[in-house]
């Protein structure tokens, strides 16, 4: 059986005018750069001659419409086109809606906006967003052994699965939004992370690609 390959790709830019914290509890669209970057990608993901057979996207518009993109560029057949509530950004209605800056100043309080203190109040936990999206991702790569397929998501939950798939623990996760969180394995809109996994499900190889745009 050949290898799965899976384009993990994080939505492009949005309009947010209003620089507010969004996660899943608010719908921000798509905006002109992001149309570009993620036909960019689709650009570059054809020059390394892959054609995806399927598109799995988080519900949110920024994604959805990001997910068409693509669609519309490998022409996948609409039933090839599937959403997946598993793949949503974080549910964070403690701070949806706030100031960026009020995220900073939790992070110079050594706490992010993961904390138990706000998951009592109706935030997703770390573990919470790992474990939906592993749960995703086990379905689609399931259902899909031996293709290639595109997955579009989110800055956080992807950067907490590629945590998942490489076996760290939950203590090992540093701060949200913190130079450590981000170093490794993150990704920027409008990225995508090309991964390659085995028969057993592991990954055998990846590669960030950036639109360049």
């Amino acid at each position: 059986m050949q290898n799965t390959m899976v384009f993990l790709i994080r939505h492009g830019e949005i309009d947010n005018p209003k620089k507010i914290i969004y996660g899943q509890n608010i719908d921000l669209p798509l905006n002109d750069k992001g149309r570009k970057q993620i036909l960019g990608l689709a650009k570059i993901i054809q020059k390394m001659n892959y054609n995806p057979s399927k598109i799995f996207s988080s519900p949110l518009s920024r994604a959805v419409d990001s997910a068409k993109i693509l669609q519309e560029f490998f022409s996948i057949p609409k039933s090839q086109f599937v959403i997946d509530k598993g793949l949503a950004d974080n549910n964070i209605p403690v701070f949806a809606g706030k100031p960026i800056v009020e995220l900073t100043k939790l992070y110079k309080k050594g706490i992010d906006e993961y904390d138990e203190q706000f998951v009592k109040k109706g935030n997703e936990s770390k573990q919470d967003i790992m474990d939906r999206m592993y749960s995703a991702f086990q379905r689609i790569i399931n259902g899909n052994l031996g293709k290639t397929v595109i997955v579009v998501s989110h800055g956080d939950p992807i950067r907490l699965l590629m945590f998942k798939l490489a076996d760290k623990k939950l203590k090992d996760i540093p701060l949200s939004g913190s130079r450590e969180f981000r170093k490794i394995d993150y990704v920027e809109k409008g990225e995508a992370w090309k991964i390659i996994l085995n028969n057993d499900y592991k990954i055998i190889d990846k590669e960030l690609i950036k639109s360049g745009i």
